[in-house]
């Protein structure tokens, strides 16, 4: 049997305006089409040793030397790429499990947003809020606003989103047993 775990490549270049700070946010989600006709749709976790992500995320994870962010969605500015082209490497694993028999077409849907300021700081602090109530040993987190007088962010968001579809064999295709 084959046990080696496989992994899809995706690609994002940003092409980063250098008169302002940028912020980003990307999101990755999975629609997978099987012959019989049906469809599911699902976040899906990518990994990646992209140096902006790392900083921001807090949350690396050591693979041999190097560290990596696993995730399904990350947020970031531009500081170390400011003004530049800046291509960032994810790896998506796949499925273990495919349809018995049926040849299936995963699509990728990577969300890219250009974060207003405010938003970002939302986003990060929600984050970063969320993660600390799953720790009784964390010190609570304040959720940044930007409502004076409430709670709850007026900020926004511009999104572009890409889509990479992926064929795959059905095991009885590539030889492999069902």
């Amino acid at each position: 049997t084959d046990t080696e775990t496989r992994y899809d490549e995706l690609q994002l270049t940003i092409d980063d305006p250098d008169a302002t700070a940028n912020y980003y946010r990307i999101v990755l989600a999975e629609t997978i089409e099987v012959d019989s006709g049906r469809t599911t749709r699902d976040r899906r976790r990518f990994r990646t040793q992209s140096r902006p992500i790392l900083n921001e995320m807090g949350e690396s994870v050591e693979v041999g030397e190097e560290s990596e962010y696993q995730g399904d969605e990350a947020v970031f500015t531009d500081d170390l790429f400011n003004g530049q082209s800046f291509t960032i490497n994810l790896e998506v694993r796949r499925r273990a499990r495919r349809p018995r028999g049926q040849s299936f077409t995963p699509t990728y849907w990577l969300q890219v947003q250009a974060l207003s300021e405010d938003t970002y700081r939302y986003v990060r602090t929600r984050r970063l809020a969320e993660d600390a109530e799953e720790n009784p040993f964390s010190t609570p987190v304040d959720v940044d606003g930007n409502v004076e007088g409430g709670y709850g962010l007026v900020g926004g968001y511009n999104v572009d989103t890409l889509r990479q579809q992926v064929q795959r064999e059905s095991a009885s295709q590539v030889g492999l047993p069902q």
